[in-house]
């Protein structure tokens, strides 16, 4: 059955070797991929978001252009955060003029209204796309919030969009004895994942453990546990890597990736806040494993980087994105290239994609896929 069926599975147990992967089948660097299986349709909450900040606007709100219901402040925040050329005072005297005090390029801004929104989704396109930046101040408030690349944006942004690239959630397995690398040590996921996004970083915790959420109350302390509780199943895939070393080559990579993803515990969760990709400084779930790897690979050992084959970039997300219905996510990023403002630019070979997605990662070329549930394809 392919994932573009309709199927609804509802799962509430960790059936091993066929929802979960067993833990005996872990290994360190191996990659999970948790989410329900369930037919991708319906509106795009992206789309609806955006819409009920369009409704909420007076008429002459939206009739304005950006530049002028912004105001000058808050027209400068986004025209300078990530480019440097704003003093520290001058960005506090922005942040204050907003209700969505304080202002500042963090996922918390998602939730705000009016101005404060609108000055963050400026803020992002001028990190991700500053040749065309000031396009956008001359559009009516409606047409930008209308605009198809915003859609795009907003979907990948609240992690909600339910037509496919943007659903789901990735972490990497860790097994250790003794804070050592050990084939038969105990099972761990390091994830960049929590509750809300001030209060996001990244965690570790057991795999599986025995009799969990038993006592109720829908309290679960093992990873496995709580994502069963949900109702997700767990894809599985390993680095192409691991089956072609030898022992001793497979062992070293795997302390290294131990010790790698380890140094970001604790790490703030957070994107679209800075021009590079996979920086160090906040991780979101699928960059805190592309990071972890690189961070390996860049000690020399032989290991191809998890955005390796031209997987994130726009024209990938064209071709393995069709438009099945008017308003799914295909059809958006259609009209992003067909649009006059962002078309040439995000038609330029090879342009960089806001983000790893989860799906992106999953169909990396360097991954081996060791457990679809249900035979079932991710994404």
């Amino acid at each position: 059955m392919s994932s573009a069926e309709s199927l609804t599975i509802d799962v509430r147990d960790v059936a091993l070797g066929k929802t979960f992967p067993n833990p005996d089948d872990l290994q360190t660097g191996d990659l999970l991929f948790p989410r329900k299986i369930t037919a991708l349709e319906g509106p795009s909450a992206a789309t609806s978001s955006l819409m009920l900040l369009a409704t909420s606007l007076t008429g002459r709100e939206r009739e304005m252009t950006v530049r002028q219901y912004l105001g000058p402040l808050l027209s400068l925040y986004a025209e300078t955060v990530g480019g440097g050329r704003a003093s520290e005072q001058t960005l506090f005297d922005a942040r204050h003029q907003t209700e969505a005090a304080p202002l500042k390029v963090h996922a918390g801004l998602v939730g705000a209204g009016g101005k404060g929104k609108l000055a963050f989704l400026l803020a992002i396109l001028r990190l991700e796309f500053a040749d065309i930046l000031f396009d956008w101040f001359g559009l009516k408030v409606e047409d930008f919030l209308h605009h198809p690349l915003l859609v795009v944006l907003q979907g990948a942004f609240d992690n909600t969009v339910q037509d496919s690239f943007f659903i789901g959630h990735c972490a990497m397995v860790l097994r250790e004895t003794d804070g050592a690398h050990s084939d038969a040590g105990d099972v761990y996921v390091i994830e960049a994942n929590a509750s809300s996004f001030d209060h996001y970083s990244v965690s570790m915790h057991p795999y599986l453990l025995p009799g969990d959420g038993a006592g109720g109350g829908g309290r679960y302390r093992s990873w496995a546990g709580f994502r069963a509780s949900r109702g997700d199943c767990c894809w599985h895939s390993r680095h192409v890597f691991f089956d072609q070393a030898d022992a001793a080559a497979a062992q070293a990579a795997r302390q290294a990736l131990l010790a790698a993803a380890k140094l970001y515990l604790g790490r703030t969760y957070s994107f679209f806040d800075t021009p590079v990709f996979g920086d160090h400084g906040r991780l979101y779930c699928s960059e805190l494993l592309y990071r972890a790897y690189e961070d390996v690979r860049a000690a020399a050992t032989p290991l191809q980087a998890l955005d390796d084959g031209g997987v994130r970039t726009w024209d990938w997300m064209r071709a393995n994105n069709p438009m099945r219905r008017a308003g799914d996510l295909g059809d958006t990023i259609e009209k992003v290239y067909a649009n006059l403002v962002s078309g040439p630019s995000v038609s330029i070979p090879d342009r960089p994609f806001f983000i790893i997605t989860v799906q992106m990662l999953w169909r990396q070329p360097v991954l081996g896929h060791l457990l679809l549930p249900y035979g079932v394809e991710y994404g």
